[in-house]
């Protein structure tokens, strides 16, 4: 198992990310979901299905107090019928 180069650490309660594309004329919202952790470079975050992103997307991430962060999404993982949990790269 590979080791984190990071540590983790919990977000403020009730926080959010809201993901929107890097394409200045397209700015519409992809997906808001809960912040589950964060660390030096990247978040953790569950989402409701259907999750329209996949891996290597990059977005523009609201994440919590902060704005417009360019984003990677790095992994993208069920945990159950109704909801994903998504690793995303913070530039």
């Amino acid at each position: 198992m590979e080791k984190r180069r990071y540590i983790r650490f919990l977000p403020e309660s009730n926080s959010i990310v809201v993901l929107t594309s890097r394409n200045k004329k397209d700015e519409n919202i992809l997906a808001v979901g809960l912040l589950r952790d964060e660390s030096g470079h990247g978040c953790g975050a569950v989402f409701r299905k259907p999750f329209l992103l996949h891996k290597d997307d990059k977005v523009k991430a609201i994440v919590g107090k902060l704005f417009d962060l360019n984003g990677k999404i790095m992994w993208v993982k069920d945990i159950d019928e109704f909801l994903v949990k998504v690793g995303i790269y913070l530039e």
